[in-house]
């Protein structure tokens, strides 16, 4: 399956990553390339799929409608690599391996900058509170300075606070960053633009699993969580609540300070 198929399969309302990653694997063992040549009645009888899915999967898997899907997928990929975003898929060889063995990976990353980032294996998540104390600034910025000396390259959220010190401090130290977003295209916090900008030109890397103009709402700051950690040899929390992070029906935080 090509990425417009995998992208036009992801599109399609009621398929979620779960679904998506059942298909992948029945296209796997049978050997199928292309959905084009699914055997849809076989594909029915996984037992892994859903009732619901199995609807889903009837009504818009026959060739004559999900090409419309992949029509549709082929120009929006071409939009989003005409910005110069590098589009990586999950069955792309340069996926970030660590990633690929997470729960619920994201079938896509949407990249600006320096691509060979995402399959170091010295990367380090640096994560913390937005309401840091100076005891927590100054921690963070001698641990990465640190980090940096030793060739470890930074991985955070561009959040305002513990993230955005670690993005900086590295950028000072001349060491290496990685900045996990909701869109790499609209930058939020709008504060750290300059900074986005700054770990752009200076051989970072900008990457977020949601395609660039999609509405942003506040839960999806919470799930970049995991790709943060996903890409990193180890995590370091600098300074936080005892309950700090999301938790399941947890009221989020403005999307200013995210």
């Amino acid at each position: 399956m090509d990425n417009n198929e995998l992208f036009a399969l992801n599109s399609i309302k009621g398929i979620g990553p779960k679904a998506v990653s059942i298909i992948i694997n029945h296209l796997k063992q049978h050997s199928v390339n292309s959905l084009k040549d699914i055997d849809i009645d076989i594909l029915l009888h996984d037992k892994n799929l859903t009732t619901k899915h199995k609807e889903i999967i009837k009504e818009n898997l026959p060739w004559g409608k999900l090409q419309r899907y992949v029509e549709h997928a082929s120009a929006t990929l071409y939009d989003i690599e005409k910005k110069g975003i590098d589009i990586v898929s999950i069955n792309d060889s340069n996926y970030p391996a660590l990633l690929k063995m997470t729960q619920d990976a994201p079938l896509f990353l949407y990249c600006k900058g320096n691509l060979s980032l995402l399959n170091t294996l010295d990367n380090i998540a640096v994560v913390g509170t937005r309401q840091c104390t100076s005891l927590g600034q100054r921690i963070t910025e001698k641990s990465v300075e640190f980090m940096c000396d030793n060739n470890y390259t930074i991985v955070s959220g561009l959040a305002l606070g513990i993230d955005t010190i670690a993005h900086q401090t590295a950028h000072n130290s001349g060491g290496k960053t990685i900045s996990v977003l909701v869109d790499v295209d609209n930058i939020q916090p709008s504060s750290n633009r300059k900074l986005a900008d700054n770990i752009f030109d200076n051989n970072g890397l900008l990457v977020a699993e949601i395609p660039p103009g999609t509405k942003i709402i506040p839960s999806m700051f919470a799930k970049r969580d995991r790709i943060q950690s996903g890409l990193s040899l180890a995590v370091f929390p600098i300074e936080t609540n005892i309950d700090g992070g999301v938790k399941r029906g947890a009221k989020i935080g403005s999307i200013k300070d995210c």
